[in-house]
């Protein structure tokens, strides 16, 4: 019953991350090596987590994303644990918090940052909703200006 109700309120982010992967990044995930798969398998079995690693597409400049059960990194993040905590606890955390919520508000934040951050350089982990998933997921990040 709790996972039901879970699921129903984090729905948008679900349906968002089945179909992302689904259709748009469908012929762009990452072929692993047998290695790579074991330690892939091993961060999806600690953080209850379906994660992609993707390679190619436009939609790979974005970085990495958190859509419910689904975790979505660009190549060679996986192995950055800053970054796994941050998007597979810490956006976690926040889509059961925000529920229906979490794209209009967090996805649209996020997404937001990352652009002005593309052309203005600024400290991307120091807004929020950035710096609440580092927080949520133990990221310690050092200043950007030091």
């Amino acid at each position: 019953m709790k996972n039901t109700l879970l699921n129903l309120w984090q729905f948008p982010q679900i349906i968002a991350g089945l179909i992302l992967v689904k259709f748009a990044w469908k012929n762009k995930l990452e072929e692993l090596s047998e290695k790579e798969l074991r330690h892939l398998h091993g961060l999806e079995k600690l953080v209850s987590k379906k994660i992609y690693i993707v390679k190619e597409g436009f939609l790979k400049k974005l970085a990495s994303f958190s859509f419910g059960h689904t975790v979505i990194l660009k190549s060679g993040r996986q192995h950055d644990k800053n970054c796994v905590k941050h998007e597979c606890i810490g956006h976690a955390l926040q889509s059961r918090r925000f529920g229906i919520f979490y794209l209009p508000f967090v996805g649209v934040a996020s997404v937001t940052l990352n652009i002005i951050n593309r052309f203005h350089k600024i400290d991307y982990y120091s807004f929020w909703p950035e710096n609440q998933a580092d927080k949520l997921g133990g990221v310690v990040r050092s200043p950007s200006w030091v």
